[in-house]
């Protein structure tokens, strides 16, 4: 049994903050983007140490400074479509959620060399943060958007 974590993308509006979700054939809300396992990449958002890290894998004192210590919980205004996901969940921890605004203006250099440094060529990790960061980046307006995340 793994850690997994979810990320769901919502966007204020007059009328408050709305989920922007997407669903699978079974009606399962699909994570902005595909994070998986990747317990390094989930530190660098959130500050939060799981799996590698927590097992000793991976030196948190070693790795880059993630863009928000958290975890900060739930956001305020959180919409009922992120919400409902939430409750749909069996066992959730370290809610966080940042601004896609925050992760755009977070200078990645040193985790980019961390990913270079550890990666092997061909492997998901190796182009992951540039991706992630190239999604972030199409939610427009930035500033009206933000992720809600969770390990499960």
């Amino acid at each position: 049994m793994g850690t997994d974590m979810l990320l769901l993308a919502e966007r204020k509006t007059a009328r408050g903050w709305e989920a922007v979700l997407t669903y699978d054939e079974y009606g399962q809300a699909l994570s902005f983007f595909q994070v998986g396992r990747y317990h390094q990449f989930y530190y660098a958002l959130t500050g939060v140490a799981v799996g590698g890290i927590v097992r000793g894998r991976v030196d948190p004192s070693e790795e880059p400074p993630p863009v928000v210590r958290g975890p900060r919980g739930l956001p305020p205004g959180l919409s009922s479509g992120v919400r409902a996901e939430i409750y749909e969940v069996y066992s959730i921890w370290a809610i966080h959620w940042l601004g896609a605004d925050e992760i755009l203006l977070h200078d990645w250099h040193p985790f980019l060399q961390r990913e270079a440094r550890y990666s092997k060529p061909g492997e998901p990790e190796e182009t992951f943060t540039m991706e992630f960061l190239d999604a972030v980046a199409k939610l427009e307006p930035v500033a009206e958007h933000r992720l809600v995340m969770w390990m499960y």
